[in-house]
């Protein structure tokens, strides 16, 4: 009886065994689960392309709401030549710190995103972290043309991508707004709109080697201009070029200007580095600000090129510019106030921003006055102007500006006749070890930038070159098609 009762139960465990190894592979019962599969995916999306294909190369998505929406971290998505009448919407996508996902040209310049004046053809909101875009034009928007936006919206990296035309109604071509840690770099921005690069409540942005070509703007909002860093603190706006090509009766033509309003934060401890401004009617540069708390904003290494004004200060208690070569100005360097400062003080109570300035190492020729401040303003305590170069100027100091430990009037020696305008972005030999301390004076603005930190990469020939002159018939390197440089030959001297 006891033999029975083993034998039946040893039938009965081989049995269940053989029963579960066949389920086994099937992941049945009581077998591990298979781990989902996290290697990154590559996609594809073409103009003849269909949401019901698998994505692949040869079977392209037709839509990106379909291609973006099954994007995880670290895949791509690659976009096939053509036009694009949809809208490139990002919306609640996150890739992470070192396997961003990525949505790229196959051929750089080559996809069109055309929102055919009736969406926003290129847009990352809604959350969206750790996103890279690349290669990609944006164009013909009912807003914005690249519009980044929202406050848990960050990490996002935009590079070699051009846009331009934005819609009549204060909209900008590239526009950032409350989003934080975005980069962008080598692009470009042209057509119509009212601020080329407008970034507004974005901490932590990065811009670098962008092209700004301001055309055209018939709609509302405030001054016109390159670019404007607006109620946003601690950004890098670095080798970035500014161009007016237009008419515009809108109030202020500016170039890069650092503002904070009433109503939004201060704009703080900027980094202004290795820029150039051409051609503006208004100021090339400038910090202003409605609220007093706007401090610590930094410009170095930039060049004001046939402006209206140079540089404006109606804001900003701790205000450092040096090395700024102002060329061609009807004031150099202008601290100031308006009637506006005075409306805000006594409707807000908050006083006259406490203003004070380091203006050092920098050159000022060819222009109508060069130093003047007032000293009405509240709070006023003045401008230490240091080792500045004056040359060509009617009158080098007026209102209450006075010569500074160094200033000196002389020929700086540049040679506009063979370099085109690119002579104000070298140190001429008669500037080279004349500063505090056996430093240069001028505007350098012939290595790249990175994160703030000048490196020995050369920035000329623009990088971006090729592909702003096809699509604009502009060139921001060479002379000949409206650039800053007859030739680079001898540019570049042993550092």
């Amino acid at each position: 009886m006891g033999r029975v009762v083993i034998k039946c139960g040893a039938r009965f465990i081989w049995g269940v065994l053989c029963f579960f190894s066949l389920l086994a592979p099937c992941g049945g019962y009581n077998s591990p689960s298979s781990p989902p599969d996290t290697s990154p995916a590559i996609y594809y999306i073409g103009t003849d392309g269909k949401d019901s294909n698998n994505g692949s190369a040869s079977s392209p998505f037709g839509t990106f709401s379909k291609a973006v929406g099954i994007l995880r971290a670290g895949d791509t998505l690659f976009i096939m030549s053509g036009t694009y009448r949809q809208s490139l919407l990002v919306s609640g996508k996150n890739g992470v710190s070192g396997s961003p996902i990525t949505i790229k040209a196959v051929n750089d310049g080559e996809v069109f995103v055309d929102g055919q004046n009736v969406r926003i053809p290129c847009e990352v909101g809604d959350g969206s972290s750790y996103v890279t875009i690349e290669g990609i034009r944006c164009g013909n928007s009912s807003g914005d043309v690249f519009y980044i936006h929202g406050s848990g919206t960050h990490h996002i990296s935009v590079r070699r991508v051009t846009a331009f035309n934005a819609a009549n109604n204060n909209n900008h071509v590239f526009s950032l707004w409350k989003s934080r840690h975005v980069t962008l770099e080598d692009v470009a921005a042209y057509g119509n709109g009212r601020q080329s690069f407008n970034i507004m409540g974005a901490d932590y942005t990065v811009v670098r080697r962008c092209f700004g070509l301001w055309q055209t703007y018939a709609g509302n909002g405030g001054p016109v201009g390159f670019m404007q860093i607006y109620g946003s603190s601690n950004c890098i706006v670095e080798n970035c070029v500014g161009v007016w090509r237009g008419t515009s009766n809108m109030e202020g033509q500016q170039g890069l200007v650092i503002w904070a309003n009433t109503y939004n934060r201060g704009a703080n401890h900027n980094r202004i580095y290795g820029n150039v401004v051409m051609n503006y009617p208004g100021w090339a540069y400038g910090v202003s600000s409605a609220q007093n708390t706007i401090t610590g904003n930094n410009f170095h290494h930039n060049a004001s090129i046939d402006n209206g004004l140079g540089f404006q200060q109606t804001a900003d208690d701790n205000l450092i510019v040096e090395s700024l070569v102002v060329k061609g100005a009807t004031d150099g360097f202008n601290m100031n106030t308006d009637s506006s400062y005075l409306r805000n003080y006594r409707t807000y109570n908050q006083g006259f921003v406490i203003k004070t300035a380091r203006l050092r190492h920098s050159v000022f020729l060819q222009d109508v006055r060069a130093l003047g401040w007032s000293s009405a303003a509240y709070g006023f305590r003045g401008v230490a102007n240091t080792y500045n170069i004056y040359y060509g100027y009617n009158r080098d100091y007026y209102m209450n500006a006075v010569k500074g430990k160094g200033e000196k009037t002389l020929n700086p020696g540049y040679d506009p006749g063979r370099f085109g305008k690119g002579a104000y972005l070298m140190i001429p030999a008669a500037l080279q070890g004349k500063g505090e301390g056996g430093a240069d004076i001028g505007a350098e603005v012939l290595y790249r930038y990175q994160d703030g930190v000048l490196t020995n990469q050369p920035l000329w020939p623009w990088p971006m070159e090729d592909r702003i002159y096809r699509e604009t018939g502009v060139s921001v390197t060479w002379a000949a098609n409206g650039g800053l440089w007859k030739t680079l030959n001898g540019v570049y001297r042993a550092k």
